[in-house]
């Protein structure tokens, strides 16, 4: 697990989980703690950590990144071709007619100038490369994901009760899935 100190000058990454039990929760300098892998806190100091108002990152939540990147990994080997390669020629012809647009508008209203890309995205007119793409992927699914617990912890009064928004989250996705083919009573 890792914890932020109140003093955010600080991080300290213990070798051992520190704080995994009730006994451990109560010495009042954490604000967030992201669990680990396989390393959650038990019940009881669950508890007793919100009413401190620590926050707590169920491992759920805090090491879904890694399984979403594989995921993606799955997607593209289930392909045999990479994320990039489908899109580079639409990419740069398309950002190729944005700036041939800019520049005739410019000249409709009697300004010479003309266009040409900068080094940045003439590197990126044809597309983003593969880990660009998966790294904005991760990033849109994390988002995403956490927004979605965010909004379960507020709409179930959950307050800091991280855990159950987001096995709540997740049993509502499989029930819609579930439902959307017809398997839902």
């Amino acid at each position: 697990m890792i914890y932020l100190l109140r003093d955010l000058n600080r991080l300290r990454i213990p070798s051992k989980f520190l704080l995994k039990h009730e006994r451990d929760s109560t010495n009042g300098c954490l604000f967030v703690i992201a669990e680990g892998a396989n390393g959650p806190t038990t019940p009881a100091a669950d508890v007793i950590l919100r009413k401190n108002g620590i926050l707590v990152l169920p491992d759920l939540l805090a090491n879904a990144g890694g399984v979403t990147v594989s995921y993606f990994e799955f997607l593209k080997n289930l392909n045999h071709v990479s994320f990039g390669k489908l899109s580079i020629k639409f990419w740069r012809d398309s950002n190729t007619a944005l700036l041939d647009t800019v520049e005739q508008s410019l000249k409709a209203s009697n300004i010479q100038a003309k266009m040409k890309p900068t080094a940045m995205f003439e590197s990126m007119m044809s597309g983003a490369n593969e880990k660009q793409i998966v790294n904005s992927g991760l990033e849109y699914s994390m988002t995403k994901a956490c927004q979605n617990v965010s909004q379960a912890a507020s709409t179930h009064n959950l307050e800091l009760d991280m855990r159950t928004a987001a096995y709540i989250t997740a049993i509502e996705k499989i029930f819609v899935t579930y439902d959307e083919h017809g398997l839902a009573l």
